[in-house]
């Protein structure tokens, strides 16, 4: 115990008279900033952004299509639960696709090949979490909700398929232009 009350007070973090050797301070110069750990790109921000947005603006939506499901369209708990996990999949799923993709492209020796998968992989899991809840409910389509389910997921699928392509060419146009400046 000693031995660790030194170790911790030269280099380990400081220790105060009475204090316990297990809570010691970050040594000096050590702990980065949470901004620092939190960095976020621009397409990870304007991500953010939209899934903020459209949950405010399809929140009632979603809402009014659980209810009615809920009072006219008794179901067991566990399509209940696989309907609420398609929506999160359709809804999210496109959106942290894209932002998963951006992240891993740059360690990859061909990134090209995974932006061009982007599209219809994102289209895929839409598809995917859609056909989940149209499973739990049912419907051959969602003309009886009004959509309600797959509004926001339609807003989100349809950023992310521009944002994406957007950001690339942003990423691309900076790259030129800092390239352009050096000489």
């Amino acid at each position: 115990m000693a031995g660790d009350r030194g170790r911790l007070a030269s280099g380990g973090g400081a220790l105060t008279a009475g204090s316990s050797p297990l809570v010691t301070s970050p040594p000096q110069g050590y702990a980065p900033s949470v901004a620092a750990k939190l960095r976020l790109n621009l397409l990870e921000k304007a991500a953010l952004v939209a899934v903020i947005v459209t949950s405010w603006l399809c929140f009632r939506a979603a809402v009014d299509a659980a209810e009615m499901y809920r009072h006219f369209l008794p179901l067991p708990g566990a399509m209940q639960v696989l309907g609420v996990l398609g929506w999160v999949v359709a809804t999210f799923a496109p959106t942290g696709l894209a932002l998963c993709f951006w992240r891993l492209a740059p360690r990859l020796s061909r990134p090209w090949l995974l932006h061009l998968l982007f599209p219809p992989c994102a289209v895929a899991l839409f598809q995917g979490g859609a056909g989940l809840m149209l499973f739990v409910v049912g419907d051959p389509a969602f003309d009886s909700t009004l959509g309600g389910p797959v509004l926001q997921a339609s807003f989100l699928l349809a950023f992310a398929m521009a944002a994406y392509p957007g950001a690339l060419i942003g990423s691309a146009w900076r790259r030129r232009t800092s390239i352009r400046h050096r000489t």
